[in-house]
């Protein structure tokens, strides 16, 4: 089958509807006929979209709106001014309310790269979901959250480096609803044994708090676990990874934040770890019915559903 022609006097949702009217007739040809319509490739996406793009690069600015994700495939053929244009501004709150920093590198290389050309109030009006996994760097994401001041989700699970001083100190907790991060990245390293703590103060809206990976028992990391039971807001609390001898330490922080915070709906606890579990089950805490234990943070959801959801 020849290739769709695609010129100047066919419209931009022409071109792409023939584009994967004719990639998947390629497809299905090799496909069983008695199987579900197979799922186009990521890749196969990304190219029917930019050479639509290329076709017709007065249309880009619309087609970007498809998706975040089609705004990053579109950035070098969208103007700089684009987004200062009037009638684009209805969808800035669209593309950017969530922000999913993740593989495939090369789409947080293009976020980056427009985050740097545009001022910081722009992410500090549109932002307010943010996630950043580990394979973004720590001065880029303290950049980017200490831009974000609107944002009420963060789920920042980034690893924290010697010297670099902690999230803590960029978010903006005053606001903050929702927060996924290991303590060491929020608070940053020290030299002394000082136990770092959440204060009402700082967190007074607070609802969800996941503390990745909490520190194990010969950590020089200490945490004030009373404080978190003083979060005003506070409805939900996520404990995980953890693992055997180097968390059975908890036990009693558990009991006695559920103790002390009766406003506290859920304390989730998530381990993939057997001696971890079977010595949770034993324990007396097991018989509250606000403890829950997962075997992964976002279980039975897949990643991408946790993230969003």
């Amino acid at each position: 089958m020849a290739p769709p022609h695609i010129g100047k006097e066919s419209g931009p949702h022409t071109t792409l509807y023939l584009f994967y009217i004719t990639i998947m007739t390629l497809v299905k040809a090799t496909e069983d006929c008695s199987l579900p319509s197979p799922y186009l490739p990521y890749e196969l996406q990304q190219e029917i979209f930019e050479l639509a793009a290329q076709a017709h690069p007065d249309c880009a600015p619309r087609l970007a709106t498809v998706s975040s994700q089609v705004q990053f495939w579109y950035e070098p053929y969208l103007p700089r001014d684009i987004f200062l244009i009037a009638s684009n501004r209805r969808v800035e709150p669209l593309i950017y309310s969530i922000i999913v920093l993740d593989f495939p590198f090369s789409s947080i290389q293009l976020f980056i790269r427009t985050f740097r050309s545009r001022p910081k109030s722009f992410f500090a009006k549109y932002v307010r979901h943010l996630y950043i996994t580990s394979i973004v760097g720590i001065s880029d994401a303290r950049d980017i959250v200490s831009a974000c001041t609107g944002v009420l989700t963060v789920k920042c699970w980034i690893d924290a480096r010697p010297n670099i001083q902690g999230m803590h100190f960029v978010l903006p907790t005053h606001t903050l609803r929702r927060l996924s991060i290991k303590i060491e990245t929020l608070f940053g390293y020290t030299i002394d044994e000082t136990a770092y703590k959440f204060r009402s103060e700082d967190y007074p809206q607070l609802t969800h708090l996941e503390i990745v990976n909490p520190p194990g028992h010969n950590s020089s990391i200490c945490l004030d676990w009373e404080g978190i039971s003083e979060l005003p807001s506070l409805k939900y609390l996520v404990l995980g990874d953890m693992w055997g001898y180097d968390h059975y330490y908890l036990f009693n922080a558990m009991e006695e934040i559920l103790r002390r915070c009766p406003r506290l709906r859920a304390l989730v606890v998530m381990s993939r770890d057997y001696d971890f579990s079977h010595a949770l089950q034993i324990e007396p805490i097991v018989r509250n019915p606000r403890l829950v234990l997962l075997p992964s943070f976002h279980w039975p959801d897949t990643q991408v559903g946790y993230e969003i959801g």
